[in-house]
């Protein structure tokens, strides 16, 4: 990226043509550095990628997870987040407000709600069955935008850099994201989160709950799924459910079945990508399970 090569050769790269890279670390003193550069090429594991190393960090979470983001649109990150939530973590976010209601945003996912484009949800969507309402937008002065790209864990740990929590910049973009394990420097993120939190509007503006109403009576798809009627949609979680439950899913069987339950042993599942690393889960299988989902055949969740 910077500059070409002897000679002038134009050997610069960009994107995905620059070589795949794993995370390096650093230990400066007691510190523990982690560093990571976008994108990763979707041919590549979920789990090298920067996206992936932001789940990972999000998934050591114990106590506590607070998130300030300009854009979240990462659905394998919300899986993450409300596994953890399920597990008594506390989590707060704050999401710019211009991107924080968009039907691809995850803080619907987290206030438990769904919007559609056009009457068609996002593939894998997955509102909370258990919300939270420590979610929201920052009161910020005119002309200011939450430009912000971190979160802490635990008080302890810092996810930062110009990386965004979004498919884009996981698989496009030239971004860098940095981990840094240190108390102190995560007291400084804290103070900003509180800074930012204490001018908090949480949860749905009236805008959004009327176009939210609107489209259960516009959408007969939706309307079919609306909250009052999701219990009878028959829901299977992925990381509990039983041989027999597993092997009813289109093209599965006792035999993948089992194969799932044992993969999901030696690491739990948190989207549908990550059951294609069972043996015989094809991309087409997974593909079907979507059609599934998104005609309300059926409800995965983790």
């Amino acid at each position: 990226m910077w500059g070409d090569g002897p000679g002038g050769k134009p050997d610069s790269q960009f994107g995905i043509q620059k070589p795949m890279r794993l995370p390096k670390q650093i230990t400066l003193g007691n510190t523990q550095i982690t560093v990571q550069f976008s994108p990763t090429s979707p041919t590549q594991p979920w789990s090298n990628s920067s996206n992936g190393l932001i789940g990972k960090t999000l998934d050591s979470a114990t106590k506590s997870i607070d998130m300030a983001l300009f854009v979240f649109s990462e659905q394998r990150l919300a899986n993450i987040l409300e596994n953890r939530h399920q597990q008594s973590v506390q989590i707060r976010a704050l999401i710019e407000p211009q991107f924080a209601y968009r039907p691809y945003s995850e803080a619907l996912d987290m206030m438990g709600v769904a919007l559609s484009n056009k009457c068609k949800y996002e593939i894998d969507n997955h509102p909370w069955q258990n919300p939270i309402t420590t979610v929201g937008v920052p009161v910020l002065p005119k002309g200011d935008l939450l430009h912000h790209k971190f979160g802490v864990i635990d008080s302890q740990t810092v996810i930062a850099g110009s990386h965004n929590w979004s498919d884009a910049a996981n698989n496009s973009n030239d971004e860098t994201l940095v981990v840094i394990e240190n108390p102190i420097v995560a007291a400084h993120y804290v103070r900003e989160f509180a800074r930012l939190y204490t001018k908090v509007k949480p949860g749905l503006p009236p805008g959004i709950q009327e176009k939210i109403k609107l489209e259960q009576i516009r959408c007969p798809q939706i309307k079919s799924s609306s909250s009052t009627e999701l219990e009878e949609i028959k829901q299977i979680n992925i990381n509990i459910a039983s041989l027999e439950e597993l092997a009813a899913l289109p093209g599965v069987g006792k035999k993948l079945a089992q194969r799932i339950i044992i993969s999901r042993q030696q690491q739990k599942f948190t989207s549908l990508q990550d059951l294609e690393r069972v043996p015989g889960v094809s991309a087409k299988t997974v593909e079907k399970w979507r059609i599934g989902v998104a005609r309300g055949r059926y409800r995965l969740i983790w």
